[in-house]
């Protein structure tokens, strides 16, 4: 029984990596905000801090695959 449990466990955390890293949508995404912050003077720091954490994911993606 436990190695079935193991067995689905790592199986729904790699569907769930799978998803957090899903390079189509981080390369459709890229440009917008992280958090879709649009107030004045948050725009420029949203979008660079976006663009940052979505690099770091394609290449974690990059790497996995």
């Amino acid at each position: 029984e436990a190695p079935l449990e193991m067995l689905r466990f790592f199986s729904s955390l790699n569907d769930y990596f799978m998803k957090l890293f899903a390079l189509p949508l981080c390369l459709k995404t890229f440009f917008q905000p992280l958090k879709n912050e649009y107030r004045q003077g948050l725009v420029g720091f949203s979008r660079g801090m976006g663009m940052v954490v979505k690099s770091l994911f394609i290449a974690a993606d990059l790497f996995i695959s």
